[in-house]
């Protein structure tokens, strides 16, 4: 599963918020111009520029070096500049953020500076956004762009429906872990497997609704984070998503499956489970729990490390094995921060008896893997469905040799270098699921 959580992280984190100090009276027109003009220096790679302002109480963390690194570590994926827009200002005691918005070709970055009453800059923060939905048209079929969830705070979705149909079978698609767009955008070639398999499927009959993840458009929600539960970040959504194709003329609503990539695989019967959905589709998905696979990734990324010592080696894993632990102990309502989500995260996720939903339901299940998968492990992950839900006549399996954990060609590094090469989903996996949904309708 891929950890994209809050992508570029904090370059520096020195905010002051309400309480600091005396407030000040900030320009705010000043500041939202000079906040895109360093915008503007980092896309040229003037970094000089973009450091000129900085406060020196921050220079020793934030610096030219510095954003450097943080540019050049963020910009791969995004492709061509296209626009930026200040679309945000807000001031509190000494403190002022500027939020600046840009469109590249592949994806959107939020940037948001922090200022000190001097006008100085004393930090910046960096994630990927959505970009503005773009549907396609074609002789084969038709998108249209949708909200789906609550209407103060909505998500934005592309609806997918094959032309020339009158009622479609249709696939709920769900992405994995982190701030994932509604095409799951991944890598330095911002590959995009949901959207290869929503158009894939529409040619061949089928019609899906994919759409932003909650973190990903609205990224620095919730503001509590006690409320950061998998119900708010893929529960909630999932279940308005679902309400949605089911109030859809164009959709067989008899014949409506969650796919779920990933997480969203790990997810699907708890999905089918609230929703009555017709059935479920796991791509990459497991049974085990999350920390298990973390575990275990771990282990295999520290396997694969040369020239590190055994006893450096056994040391990290230790320090690992405690934060998994901590993990699965988590509680309710707990706010400290383990392996990048909140103690309530955890404790909503491992409330979830995934094995057993799974085994209660009875609807078809499809069950999908690339034999070259090294965040979800097939000797362990498929194998596990198998064991769990293998000999029923309803439920099929099948692994991919040579696709990786995005069901693209493996490159051979066995790392997420892999996802950096321009790929598409295999055509095969497309055709085995629309096959697999058509036969539904007749079985």
């Amino acid at each position: 599963m891929k950890n994209k959580k809050w992508l570029a992280a904090v370059l520096a984190a020195v905010f002051c918020l309400s309480g600091c100090g005396a407030a000040v009276h900030f320009d705010e027109q000043a500041l939202m111009e000079k906040s895109e003009a360093y915008t503007q220096a980092l896309i040229d790679g003037d970094y000089a520029s973009a450091a000129s302002g900085i406060s020196p109480s921050v220079a020793s963390v934030l610096n030219a070096d510095v954003l450097k690194q943080g540019w050049e570590s963020t910009a791969p994926s995004l492709g061509a500049f296209e626009s930026m827009e200040a679309s945000s200002f807000s001031a509190s005691g000494a403190a002022a953020l500027v939020d600046v918005s840009c469109s590249f070709e592949n994806r959107g970055l939020l940037l948001r500076y922090t200022y000190n009453g001097k006008n100085e800059l004393t930090g910046l923060w960096m994630t990927y956004v959505p970009k503005k939905a773009q549907p396609q048209n074609t002789d084969a079929y038709e998108e249209r762009v949708v909200s789906v969830g609550s209407e103060d705070a909505p998500l934005e979705g592309i609806l997918t429906l094959p032309k020339g149909a009158e009622k479609s079978p249709a696939v709920l698609l769900i992405a994995g872990s982190g701030q994932q767009d509604m095409d799951e955008t991944t890598g330095a070639a911002a590959n995009k497997p949901l959207a290869d398999i929503a158009r894939g499927l529409a040619q061949q009959g089928v019609a899906s609704l994919r759409y932003n993840k909650r973190t990903a458009q609205y990224p620095d929600q919730p503001a509590d984070l006690a409320q950061l539960t998998i119900q708010y970040e893929v529960l909630d959504d999932a279940a308005a998503a679902a309400e949605l194709l089911k109030q859809t003329a164009e959709i067989d609503t008899e014949h409506i499956y969650v796919l779920g990539h990933s997480l969203g695989g790990m997810l699907a019967p708890k999905i089918v489970q609230d929703s009555g959905l017709a059935g479920l589709i796991s791509l990459a998905g497991s049974p085990r729990s999350l920390e298990d696979i973390m575990l275990d990734q771990n282990k295999a990324a520290l396997a694969s490390l040369d020239g590190v010592s055994e006893e450096d080696k056994q040391a990290s894993l230790e320090n690992v094995e405690k934060l998994i632990d901590q993990a699965r102990s988590a509680k309710e309502g707990g706010t400290d921060i383990v392996l990048n989500a909140t103690e309530n995260y955890w404790y909503t996720l491992n409330q979830i008896d995934t094995p057993g939903i799974a085994q209660a339901l009875d609807v078809p299940m499809l069950f999908l893997q690339g034999e070259e998968d090294f965040q979800v492990f097939p000797e362990k992950d498929f194998t596990a469905w198998r064991e769990l839900l293998g000999g029923r006549e309803n439920v099929q399996f099948k692994l991919y040799p040579g696709l990786n954990h995005l069901f693209m060609p493996a490159g051979g590094t066995g790392t997420a270098g892999d996802y950096d090469a321009p790929a598409s989903v295999d055509s095969q996996v497309i055709g085995d699921i629309a096959s697999w949904i058509h036969g539904q309708a007749h079985a």
